[in-house]
Order: structure tokens, then C-alpha cells, then sequence
């Protein structure tokens, strides 16, 4: 008996000729494609064995009127594409995080009290699905994790808000492998809602409360001891890095950790910062008035990428996360301990307080650190310094203009502020002169920040 794969005209022949026409139809064929032979006419008929064994009649074979075999071809591939478009809006309806959360919900409310049931329930419901539940989990990014958390710190409920993350990234966690739900798999690779938030006033283990605008400046005059120490401390060298790094470029914490190798342009000596909202953006750094933003590097700061190349260069980070274990021993205050060279998480940026971490790590106890200076301080450290710097004349040797932008501040003269086009390259030359002197002052040309791990 033939067995054709495929409609073709040598195949259905083959059949007609080894089965001759009979009162009572036979059926010929393989992987989902029929041929019913009937006493005076040949049927082709397709049958999706993947999804139901159900068959669907494409038309009869040969004369005038009858179907081609291009064309049975085609009528296959247009059921098969309307399968899969039903089946991609059924996973949809599965995968968005709102069916995700309900499913993680169901499966939890065995262990949790009915208040506290429907404590996570209402909060998911007012603050979360809103803004996220229509998503496919596939396509959320820290971004749109980041806007729930930026409504409520709007509405000033910053307990709810924190509350709110660790609840998204509990739903998350699970989903990352779908264990609790396996028929409803989600396909998710990470948790895109694992990271500390950086906005609002926080609590961190080592520094209490703080308020996010009162950051404490390192003195110029220590510097050269801090960067000495920093040097030899046990911190990954990546953080080391980005400590120097931001000091360099005068830049904030987020903005320096979030860095992207694609926005270095190594032949021009800039960083380019890419403009609009993180929602925009969906991955990569992002600027606070969601402006672009240039920024020129100094011999120091480019000595320091291409150390920095050597470590993270084939990630697309410039500071990719650090893993927990990423000493082999586990234990970095061991002697010989060697780093993981595949210590880094390439789905996430360092976390908010790594640098501050490492410079706490330099010495002293808490409440009484040798260093007890924020990593966003280094920018009042530069901006002092700049802004008092004078000519042979006794005038400012560098505009207020040109400070204030290079730190991506809005200008407080409104009416300037208004009628200067703020092009990237805006002051451009005499910010790279600045930028300069502000890394000879702070930074030896020659001086390795690491030793390459």
C-alpha cells in the first residue's frame, strides 16, 4: 500500500494505481495527509494527529474544477497557521501575570490564612494588575516593575510599596520554572523583578534610614588614601570599577551601574546616554529627566573601561551582577581565595548598594566607618571643586553652565533654561577640558584601579 508524505500528483498516482476504486472508500497516507479513494473520485484530506485526530476535507483531486496539490499545500498551512495563532492566544491568556499571580494565589491559599489571602489578593488587585496584568510575563521588564512602584511612591505609600515588589517578585520566582502550575508553563527565563529598589527613602542593613537627597561628600583631600585603600580591598573588582568610574564621569549611582558597552564610543572618547522613560528603554540605562545625555572620558575614565573590558567585556553590561557565591571557596576573607570567572548574572545590573557596601568595607565599625561617605556624593565632591577652581585672573575657570550640565542638572535660571536647545553635545569641548582636569586632580593617568581577575 503507498504511503505518501505529501500531495503530490506522483504520490496520489502511486495510490490510485496499488489501490483500485471500490464501493467502500479507502483511506491512504501519512503524517497527517489522506487520500480517500472512492469508486468514481479522490479526496484529499488533511488530519492533525498533534491536536485532535479530527479531518478536515481540502477538496477533490484532479479534472477541471478540481484542488491542485499547491493548493491542498496551501490550505494545510493556512489551518496550521490558525492553530497556532489560537493556541499563542490561549498561552496568552494563561501568561499574562495576572493568570500567573491567580494560579500562585491557588496554589498558596492552602498555607496562608484567609486574612492573609486576601490581604496579597487586594494588594495584587488595586496597585498591581492595573498596571501589569494584561502583560505577558515573557515581556515584562524591570521597567514596567519599576512603574508599579513609582505610582505608589507618587501616592507616597512607600510600606505598600515595598510590600507590592516583594510580592511581584515572589509571583515571578515561581513562574521562572512554573512548579506549582506545570500544565500552564510560562516560559519565563528570570525573575526580571529580582533587584533593590533605588528610589524613595529605604532601609539597608549597614546604614539605617536615609533620606535620598542628603548624600554625604568625600573631601578631596581623601581621595588619594581612599583610592589606595580601595585598591586593596577584597571587593569584586568590577565594584571597584564602578566606584572609580562614577567618580570620574560625575555621574549618579544608577546611572553609572546600569551602563550599557554598546553606549561607549570608543573613537570619540563619550559615553552616550540614551533618553526616554524605562518603559521606553525596557533594558539599558535611562536618565533622570529622561533626556539624552553625552558625557566625555577622561584618560582615566577610558583607562578604566578597558580594565573593566577585560572582566565584563562579552556581556552587554558594564557592570553585570555579582553572584553571592562568586568566590570559589565562598569566602573572600580567606587567604588565596581566587574569583569565579562566571560569578556574574548577566540578566541583572550590580545592585544598589554594592558600592556603598564596598566602601563601608574599607574599615571601621558601624556608626563609625572610615569611609562613611555615599557613592552619590562624588558628585558634590566634583561640583565643589569645579565650581572654585579659578584662572591666573581670579575668574571662574570653568562655567556654572557647564558644570551643572555635565552633572545633567536643570538649569535654575527659567529663562535660559528655556532658551537653550539641550543637544547632547551641548558644551562638549569645554566639558571634555573640564572632565580632564577633574581626573588629573582626583586620579594618576597611570594608576590601575585592579588587578585584571
Amino acid at each position: 500500500m503507498t504511503r505518501p508524505t505529501t500531495f503530490t500528483a506522483k504520490a496520489i498516482n502511486a495510490a490510485i494505481k496499488k489501490n483500485k476504486p471500490r464501493p467502500k472508500p479507502i483511506s491512504v497516507g501519512a503524517k497527517g495527509r489522506l487520500i480517500r479513494i472512492n469508486a468514481d473520485s479522490v479526496k484529499l484530506l488533511y488530519r492533525d494527529r498533534k491536536h485532535g485526530d479530527g479531518l478536515t476535507m481540502l477538496g477533490t483531486w484532479g479534472g477541471v474544477y478540481g484542488i491542485t496539490c499547491k493548493q491542498a499545500e496551501e490550505k494545510i498551512e493556512e489551518l496550521q497557521g490558525e492553530l497556532k495563532e489560537k493556541k499563542a492566544q490561549e498561552l496568552l491568556q494563561h501568561n499574562t501575570f495576572q493568570a500567573v499571580a491567580e494560579r500562585w494565589l491557588k496554589h498558596r491559599r492552602k498555607e496562608w490564612s484567609v486574612d492573609y489571602y486576601d490581604d496579597k489578593d487586594k494588594q495584587l488587585t488595586n496597585h498591581v494588575y492595573p498596571v501589569i496584568g494584561d502583560l505577558d510575563v515573557r515581556d515584562l521588564t524591570k521597567y514596567h516593575v519599576l512603574e508599579v512602584a513609582e505610582s505608589l511612591n507618587e501616592a507616597e505609600k512607600l510600606e505598600t510599596r515595598n510590600r507590592v515588589h516583594g510580592l511581584i517578585r515572589r509571583v515571578l520566582e515561581e513562574a521562572v520554572f512554573d512548579d506549582c502550575h506545570p500544565k500552564h508553563p510560562t516560559g519565563l527565563q528570570h525573575n526580571v523583578a529580582a533587584f533593590n529598589l533605588t528610589s524613595a527613602p529605604r532601609m539597608t542593613k549597614r546604614e539605617g534610614e536615609f533620606a535620598p537627597k542628603h548624600y554625604k561628600a568625600m573631601r578631596l583631600d581623601r581621595i588619594p588614601e581612599f583610592l589606595s585603600d580601595l585598591r586593596l580591598s577584597l571587593s569584586d573588582p568590577t565594584v571597584k570599577l564602578l566606584i572609580v568610574f562614577q567618580l570620574l564621569t560625575m555621574t549618579r549611582p544608577s546611572e553609572a551601574r546600569e551602563a550599557l558597552w554598546e553606549q561607549i564610543n570608543w573613537k570619540e572618547r563619550l559615553w552616550k546616554i540614551p533618553g526616554g522613560t524605562r518603559k521606553e528603554l525596557g533594558v539599558g540605562n535611562h536618565m533622570k529627566k529622561n533626556r539624552e545625555h553625552w558625557i566625555p572620558l577622561s584618560d582615566q575614565a577610558v583607562r578604566v573601561l578597558k580594565e573593566l573590558w577585560e572582566i565584563t567585556g562579552e556581556y552587554g553590561m558594564l557592570f553585570p551582577k555579582v553572584k553571592s557565591s562568586s568566590y570559589y571557596g565562598g569566602n573572600k576573607k580567606i587567604k588565596g581565595q581566587k574569583l569565579d570567572p562566571d560569578r556574574f548574572d548577566s540578566t541583572d545590573h550590580l545592585s544598589y548598594n554594592a558600592a556603598g557596601f564596598a566602601i563601608h568595607d574599607l574599615g571601621g565599625t558601624p556608626g563609625n566607618w572610615k569611609y562613611d561617605e555615599h557613592p552619590h556624593g562624588f558628585r558634590k565632591t566634583a561640583s565643589t571643586y569645579l565650581h572654585g577652581l579659578k584662572d591666573k585672573s581670579g575668574k571662574q575657570e570653568f562655567a556654572s553652565e557647564w558644570i551643572e550640565y555635565q552633572l545633567a542638572h536643570t538649569d535654575e535660571n527659567k529663562v535660559r533654561d528655556t532658551y537653550i536647545d539641550k543637544t547632547p553635545d551641548l558644551y562638549l569641548d569645554s566639558r571634555r577640558d573640564m572632565i580632564q582636569v577633574w581626573g588629573d586632580v582626583v586620579m594618576p593617568r597611570k594608576l590601575s584601579v585592579v588587578k585584571v581577575a
